[in-house]
């Protein structure tokens, strides 16, 4: 029989099994007849939307849970997006409403779910809904337990959220996490569930975070506390969405596999009862270990639920943190057609009704339009809520410090108040005068403020509140006016800069704003005496009032407050000035006719606007401190009191109008305790709560105070809002879930399992009949009778593209074992038989697949660089040949040493298994800093001290750097750079130098935060040009500030372009006096000012002699 005929009858006869790459595995299943069952179900995400197709497929669960698969994502956004519907069993018209009904449609069998699918919830609870059915694979029965936790619908459950605790577990989750472990030890003994298990759960948000950890639980060998059940971690296929963080870097073994007993407190069900189990596992794991492989943590990019637990905490999560949008090549507008088939509206109100929710927008507040307008200073909300989270870590910086200083207390305490209903009844009393929130406003804005300007040096650390509220205000003014505000400074000073800002700004909507709002305190809030005085002083500055409309004169007049009467009146034929016109207008005469007369006691505070702005605030602040209880007779001792105390007053005031309302309302008893137990707790809290707020909503890390910047954040932040809610939304997860399924990114969901690398020698056999050499490329050769029809190992045919025949003449054939299919054998004896019309022959192979770990091995060292805490420090190694990744325990071990001293450790791996040899990598333990440097700003001359300390095993040694861009760093000469303090003189070429220092011990170094010098101009007011008459006294003053400054004034007459020494009165102080005389006119004068470290000079200025 001729070639092309055997051919024709070979390949009619082959049996296309998909997954031949596996013969261990899927050969041994089709012997047992055990096909994978793939079933189809409708699901409905809300009742006004059509029915949606769900499918599950047995090969999701046949392969290895670390190689990912596009439809088990897709399945597992399914079970999340429902998990919040109460289970009723129910399957009307065959379409799955909530979790029961949509794995009762997937085939899963004695589905069932915890009380608090129907109790009220209580922090730290969780519904779960759990399923099984079985899996036959290599011959053997699974059973899959599909573990879905609620992860949406829930009330005072989400109050947990914020229960992290001071561990390196997040404590709410773990909590969580526990009740469904209870719940899923009592579902497995009460179905007598026993023998391999593999694991099927998936979460979203909340209940992402304790699929996470549940995931972590069975992945790292917990499965024990559950029965006679066992599980690998590739049995272990968790699919988390919008996940939070749960662990903090590592965490104890023991901590992570103990499950806490059952709750029998007020709110918690008993149906997870059980008592408390402790494992006996020791040492630590790491979030991105090896066996955490199959855990699939799906996040996009605004979701702002997986920034917390805040990464300057070190929170992350268990296995592999997937960003959708980043990690996969595919358009938004993709997902976008898939989220329009999932629900329209939810799509409409996301990319179309309410605009792209998208396109972000960076908006900064103009006081020229008092308006907002883009500016560039974020890219996304990503970038202005990492600034938020990074204010709240400013504030609390670990996870340890938010349980111990009350802030967990407080945050729980608010969201408790919320989820308990509080929004519905939340209220203020009746008669509340918004007036009363000034006081408290002025009071917190200053709190903060006093804090900021300490913590950036501007301040001392025991300034008092008065010199705080000063250096507050003139940091707004300067960010406003420009107006830099010294000791001299007046409030008419102030005045006249801020009327100029005004006047200099005529075309803008805030000078015509603040025209219309002078025009209606002039006609309206004045009245009799008042209006007729005031109508004569504007009279007095205008040109022709007799022809000027009202508005004009009101023009006018503002210009004449800045720049005197208008030529022609009245006012400028008495050579008025446009102090003397303000003097009169705010003060009136003797303090007693003006406009700041109608505040009792201003007028004669503000002393006709020649009281010091600094004397002025000095009185204020101790009116603002003033204790608002009539029985207390002290003063509130600093202004942070004081705006604790306005909280306390407002929350008191909002608390009583609130439990009144829950009272009429009829609420029971339990809910009337939770809200007044909360309200107390936040009231018990307040300068915590205060803190929080104000840094979340006004501080900006490396950006000074600037109230104005904080505007526009609060307004980007408000702008893009929608951003927020929609990025969380489950739908979005599954649309982008939908649309890498159908593009065919991330994997698909045939079986497949990585094959193994190299292959060693196949060994050559000879038989009697038939002669054949095996080798890489094996080929079988010899006489033979009849046609040929296949091959079989086992009972079970190759499929065709196994191998390859061809004739060799009439009698005899080739057989050639692809190289492909020989890559998936396993080392072991094999015997093929070739089956012929007339019979078989035997093709016997012997398969040594041992690995040898080598330049072959590729190992990603976890933690590279620990500090040095005085135990033990392990990193995680993950270890892969090719695309396969090997697993701890079953290809290799690990051991370590010298991993407790500062130095470098290593780490080795040592094969077992089908692997043999080992590698040797090393990361490093290095000083562990104690003290980080802070930034500093210092006037020229001055000193700026860096510190640092830090601990370590061995001797320590310190070298200080600095950097002119904080990327390429030398070594630093100044005093003090081979020690932990550094001295360095501040100037201006200085300004903005970063600074650093390098900490070594025992070969191996450390570096300090960089941190940058800022120095600033000793010239804090510069001379002014003078005007005199002859005879006359002119003086030139300077303000300087900094240590033991000196001051030289200098002349140069008129003609030359030579300095001298003045030798004028004062010349050797900040104010030079001169008796002006003719001959002196056109003379130029500045100072030079030093301390010996510097030199610098003022402006020039001109002394005008008439």
């Amino acid at each position: 029989m001729g070639l092309k005929i055997r051919k024709t009858i070979a390949m009619l006869l082959a049996v296309a099994f998909v997954i031949s790459l596996v013969p261990s595995t899927a050969l041994a299943q089709k012997a047992a007849g055990d096909d994978p069952e793939v079933i189809t179900g409708a699901v409905q995400y809300a009742d006004d939307l059509d029915n949606a197709e769900a499918v599950y497929r047995d090969d999701c669960f046949m392969r290895s849970s670390f190689e990912g698969c596009a439809h088990l994502f897709t399945l597992s956004a399914q079970a999340a997006l429902l998990s919040g519907r109460t289970l009723d069993g129910d399957l009307e018209n065959e379409k799955a409403e909530d979790i029961g009904e949509f794995l009762d449609t997937l085939g899963f069998d004695n589905v069932d779910a915890n009380a608090y699918y129907t109790t009220f919830d209580e922090a730290n609870s969780a519904a779960v809904a759990v399923g099984e059915r079985k899996i036959y694979m290599n011959g053997e029965e699974y059973t899959l337990l599909a573990i879905i936790p609620r992860s949406n619908g829930y009330l005072r459950e989400w109050a947990g959220n914020f229960e992290v605790g001071g561990g390196d577990l997040h404590e709410g989750f773990m909590q969580g996490r526990d009740e469904i472990l209870r719940f899923v030890k009592k579902y497995i003994a009460e179905n007598e569930i026993e023998g391999n298990l593999k694991v099927w759960i998936a979460g979203h948000s909340r209940g992402a975070a304790m699929a996470n950890l549940l995931g972590a639980f069975f992945a790292a060998g917990g499965s024990d506390y559950l029965g006679d059940v066992s599980v690998t971690p590739e049995d272990v296929y968790c699919y988390t969405f919008a996940t939070p963080g749960t662990v903090n870097a590592e965490a104890s073994l023991q901590e992570l596999l103990s499950v806490s007993g059952d709750r029998t407190s007020e709110g918690y069900t008993n149906d997870t009862a059980g008592e408390a189990f402790v494992s006996e596992e020791e040492g630590f794991v790491t979030s991105d270990s090896e066996v955490f492989n199959g855990i699939y943590n799906f996040r996009l990019p605004y979701d702002l639920a997986t920034l917390v637990p805040m990464e300057e905490w070190g929170f992350g999560c268990f296995g592999r943190d997937i960003d959708i949008e980043k990690d996969f090549d595919i358009d938004s507008d993709e997902m976008a057609a898939q989220l329009e088939k999932i629900d329209p509206d939810f799509y409409n109100d996301s990319f179309d009704g309410r605009g792209d929710y998208r396109n972000f927008m960076s908006m900064a507040f103009d006081l020229d339009t008092l308006g907002v307008i883009p500016d560039q200073k974020y890219t996304d909300l990503n970038e202005l809520m990492s600034g938020r989270l990074g204010a709240l870590a400013k504030v609390v910086e670990s996870n340890q410090a938010y349980a111990e200083e009350g802030y967990q207390e407080t945050i729980t305490a608010v969201i408790k108040l919320i989820t308990t209903g509080g929004v519905r009844y939340f209220a203020v009393p009746e008669d509340f005068d918004t007036a009363a929130l000034i006081k408290p406003i002025i009071v917190n804005l200053l709190a903060y403020g006093i804090e900021r300007l300490k913590d950036e040096g501007v301040l001392d650390a025991d300034a008092t509140d008065a010199e705080g509220t000063s250096a507050v205000l003139g940091d707004i003014l300067y960010d406003l006016i420009d107006l830099e505000v010294t000791e001299e400074t007046t409030v008419d000073n102030v005045v006249e800069a801020l009327l100029t800002y005004i006047i200099e700004r005529k075309d803008t909507k805030l000078y015509q704003t603040l025209v219309a709002l002078v025009d209606n305190l002039l006609q309206n809030m004045l009245e009799d005496d008042d209006a007729e005085r005031l109508s004569t002083l504007i009279n007095y500055c205008v040109a022709d009032p007799e022809s000027t409309e009202t508005e004009d004169k009101i023009v006018a007049f503002i210009d004449a407050l800045v720049y005197g009467p208008q030529e022609g009146s009245q006012g400028a034929a008495n050579d008025a000035t446009a102090k003397e016109i303000r003097t009169y207008f705010l003060y009136g005469t003797d303090n007693s006719e003006g406009l700041a007369n109608k505040i009792p006691g201003l007028a004669e505070l503000l002393e006709g606007g020649e009281a010091t702005l600094d004397s002025v605030v000095t009185v204020l602040v101790g009116l603002l401190l003033t204790n608002d209880d009539p029985d207390a007779e002290e003063p509130y001792p600093s202004m942070a009191a004081a705006a604790d105390a306005s909280l306390v007053n407002l929350l008191t005031m909002v608390a009583d109008a609130t439990m009144a309302k829950v009272t009429e309302a009829g609420v029971d008893a339990e809910v009337l305790s939770q809200f007044e137990g909360c309200f107390n707790t936040v009231i018990e809290n307040v300068d915590n709560l205060r803190r929080l707020i104000f840094y979340f909503v006004l501080y900006e890390d490396g950006e000074e105070f600037n109230l104005l910047a904080s505007v526009g954040r609060i307004i980007t932040f408000v702008m893009n809002s929608s951003q927020i809610s929609v990025s969380h939304d489950g739908r979005m997860y599954l649309a982008w879930a939908k649309a890498l399924e159908q593009k065919g990114v991330f994997s698909n969901h045939v079986v497949y399992f990585d094959a193994s690398a190299e292959k060693a020698a196949y060994v050559t056999e000879e038989k009697t009949e038939i002669k054949y050499t095996v080798k890489r490329s094996a080929t079988a050769g010899g006489n033979i009778e009849g046609l040929f029809t296949g091959i079989k190992v086992d009972g079970a045919a190759l499929t065709a593209n196994a191998y390859a025949v061809s004739d060799i003449d009439d009698n005899a054939v080739s057989i050639e074992l692809k190289s492909d299919f020989l890559d998936t054998l396993q080392t072991g004896a094999y015997t093929f038989k070739a089956e012929f019309t007339d019979g078989t022959a035997d093709l016997n192979l012997t398969v040594d697949a041992t690995v040898t770990l080598g330049d072959n091995a590729k190992v990603q060292i976890g933690t590279k660089e620990f500090a040095y805490t005085g135990k033990a420090l392990r990193t995680g190694v993950k270890v892969s040949i090719g695309d396969k990744v090997l697993v701890k325990g079953t290809d290799y071990t690990v051991a370590y040493s010298d991993n407790v001293a500062v130095g470098t450790a290593k780490v080795t791996i040592t094969g077992i298994g089908n692997y043999k040899g080992s590698l040797t990598k090393t990361y490093k333990i290095v000083p562990y800093i104690t003290k980080q440097p802070q930034a500093a700003t210092v006037y020229y001359g001055d000193t700026a001290r860096f510190t640092t300390s830090a601990t370590a095993s061995g001797h320590i040694s310190y070298q200080w750097q600095v950097s002119v861009d904080g990327k390429k760093w030398k070594e630093s000469s100044a005093d003090g750079a081979d020690t932990k303090s550094l001295s360095v003189v501040g100037s201006k070429t200085l300004n903005g130098r970063y600074f650093r220092c390098k900490i070594t011990s025992n070969g191996v170094s450390a570096y300090t935060d960089a941190v940058q010098i800022t120095t600033k101009s000793n010239i804090t007011t510069q001379p002014a040009n003078v005007s005199a008459k002859d005879g006359s006294a002119a003086s030139f003053t300077v303000t300087a500030k900094g240590s033991n400054v000196k001051y030289q004034w200098m002349v140069m007459i008129p003609g030359t372009d030579k300095w001298v020494a003045s030798n004028g009165a004062g010349s050797t102080s900040n104010k030079l006096t001169i008796n002006a005389k003719k001959k002196f006119n056109g003379y130029k004068y500045r100072c030079q000012i030093t301390n010996g470290a510097f030199k610098i000079y003022t402006k020039t200025v001109t002394l005008t002699v008439k």
